[in-house]
């Protein structure tokens, strides 16, 4: 049987439990510092490279693609993890074709629970793309010569424990090389946890107090 001080002790640590905000992963690239934060499918090579930004508006470098892919071409080395809301957000520039028209070139940004996904919107959903019919898109990136700034939130508690994956994907228009990201942020946000009230605050102190008299008897 348990003694009045373990007891105590075990009331005190699921106090704080409940007082304290969970831990989450975050994860950020301005593509200043190399490609080290992404790896390809399966750990091997991806077309990622980084360019100057194409309109000399100030970024540095930004991320472009080689070559087309599909089902993922780069992937943040980074598995994030969360119980609450996940934020994303990012820029995106899609260089207008040559009739000054918006086109569909190709830039998609999703997520993938696997280093080699083959289910599309299970172990790899898209979020974000050019094609506006695409399943599972939350937002249409635009294809008009300028940058934008775009961003969504997707359930992390749904989404367990996933990689960033971006591509220029081989069914769209366009040729390599002429879709752009920069920017790019995930905040995972903790579940949002009651303030402490006046009486959890006086719980606490009267335990803490209580574990204090126990150890000097």
């Amino acid at each position: 049987m348990k003694s009045r001080i373990q007891k105590s002790v075990s009331i005190l640590s699921v106090t704080l439990a409940i007082a304290l905000p969970l831990q989450a992963a975050n994860f950020t690239d301005d593509f200043e510092s190399g490609l080290s934060q992404w790896i390809g499918k399966s750990g091997g090579s991806h077309n990622g490279l980084l360019v100057a930004d194409p309109l000399s508006s100030g970024r540095g470098n930004v991320l472009t693609f080689s070559n087309f892919g599909y089902g993922g071409d780069l992937f943040s080395s980074l598995t994030i993890s969360n119980s609450g809301p996940v934020v994303v957000s990012f820029d995106y520039l899609g260089l207008a074709d040559h009739d000054s028209i918006p086109g569909d070139f190709g830039g998609f940004l999703g997520i993938a629970t696997s280093l080699t996904p083959v289910n599309e919107g299970q172990d790899i959903i898209w979020y974000a793309g050019t094609v506006d019919s695409y399943p599972s898109l939350l937002t249409t990136l635009t294809d008009d010569g300028l940058w934008h700034h775009y961003q969504f939130t997707v359930d992390g508690d749904a989404l367990g424990a996933f990689r960033l994956t971006l591509e220029d994907f081989v069914g769209s228009g366009g040729s390599p090389c002429d879709v752009y990201f920069d920017n790019i942020s995930v905040i995972a946000t903790p579940n949002q946890v009651p303030e402490p009230t006046a009486a959890s605050l006086g719980l606490l102190g009267g335990l803490a107090t209580l574990v204090m008299l126990r150890r000097r008897n």
